[in-house]
């Protein structure tokens, strides 16, 4: 019975170390992304098919931010 918690304890250790490599791997990739994004808007600009392509939302289908009307004090 040790030998199995001993074994558990072990396989849990080595799916921690996996999960943060994994995890470190995932932000690796998010950044070269967003870097890649950012030569794209700035070599074809914000409104461009290509900075779209590239995963980017263009300045033209961005949603206008709405005035709000001040509230009357009574």
């Amino acid at each position: 019975m040790r030998e199995k918690r001993d074994q558990t304890e072990t396989l849990r250790t080595q799916l921690t170390a996996l999960t943060n490599e994994l995890n470190e791997q995932t932000n690796e990739l998010a950044s070269i992304i967003t870097r890649a994004r950012s030569g794209f808007r700035a070599f074809y600009g914000p409104d461009s098919t290509q900075y779209e392509q590239a995963g980017g939302t263009r300045a033209s289908e961005r949603k206008r931010p709405s005035s709000k009307k001040p509230v009357p004090n009574p």
